[in-house]
């Protein structure tokens, strides 16, 4: 039983026009709409958050790859990202002491930014099979951790400095006050929130169900700010270890709970500019030497 809004789920405006049809041989069409105000490209009509809850527990697995068990193409393709975004990480976030990772499929986000940063682990995982085996996994490894069905079941009584979402705000009929609710019972006051979501203007796929929003940098950027972060950086980016002749396909940020601060903003800039300069420096650095030494050889 599908719903149909008479509002922008993001800014709650009323007005709206036709955006885009997406079709697809397997699963069912898409169809969007645009806010006037803000920009934001929304499903319309869509599932009921119900619905949604009720589909991701088996059969969002088995749709979009024939199966709910994690298979060795999950682990590779969540591998790499689960690998770049641990490493975008750290041009932000020296430290992390408990972390939590919505959406935390088959755990190997979990896992990268365990080994980072040797930090207390806890994930939310709807889909049963993939909950179980992450679980499984990480136990092999003698990782604790802790994953939970549902946000409503993680306990608020020790709050996180990192949270992270990857590829789930899409799928959310509530992004504004579901990031809301991590913000004001979740997160600690100086934490930071990471996001990643498919960009809308680098791959047409950012429209395929189940996705009901589709971001632009700006409505990413808009939407972190409605529910109590001040974004940090909201960049494009590519698939882990691939080369691409299209527009970066995902968009990444990174958002802190609190006011802005210019003064101490601008040093964490003046930092952060250091630190990935002198980095660069010393990758530069390493190839020329390897250049050098395989021409001497």
């Amino acid at each position: 039983m599908s719903e149909t809004l008479k509002s922008c789920p993001l800014c709650k405006e009323k007005d709206h026009n036709p955006f885009w049809i997406y079709k697809h041989r397997i699963r069912p069409d898409n169809t969007f709409q645009i806010c006037v105000r803000c920009g934001g490209v929304f499903a319309n009509p869509r599932p009921t958050e119900a619905e949604l809850n009720e589909y991701y527990k088996s059969e969002y697995r088995e749709q979009i790859q024939g199966e709910g068990k994690p298979r060795p193409q999950n682990f590779l393709e969540e591998g790499k990202r689960a690998q770049r975004l641990a490493w975008w990480l750290q041009r932000y976030i020296p430290t992390a002491k408990r972390h939590l990772d919505i959406g935390s499929s088959s755990g190997l986000l979990l896992n990268n930014i365990w080994n980072e940063y040797n930090c207390e682990s806890v994930g939310v995982e709807p889909g049963d099979e993939f909950r179980e085996a992450s679980k499984d996994g990480l136990a092999s490894i003698e990782q604790p951790v802790s994953i939970y069905n549902d946000i409503s079941e993680v306990p608020t009584t020790k709050k996180f400095d990192l949270i992270t979402m990857s590829h789930v705000l899409e799928h959310l009929t509530h992004p504004v006050e579901y990031l809301e609710n991590l913000v004001n019972r979740y997160l600690e006051p100086n934490g930071h929130i990471l996001i990643e979501v498919p960009n809308l203007f680098g791959e047409i796929t950012a429209l395929i169900f189940p996705h009901i929003i589709a971001f632009t940098q700006e409505t990413l950027w808009a939407t972190m700010n409605r529910a109590g972060l001040h974004p940090i950086a909201v960049e494009t980016s590519y698939v882990g270890g691939q080369i691409h002749l299209a527009p970066p396909p995902y968009l990444t940020a990174i958002g802190r709970k609190g006011q802005f601060d210019a003064i101490s903003e601008s040093r964490e800039i003046y930092g952060r500019v250091v630190r990935q300069f002198s980095d660069l420096m010393k990758v530069r650095s390493e190839i020329s030497k390897r250049i050098k030494d395989q021409e001497t050889t």
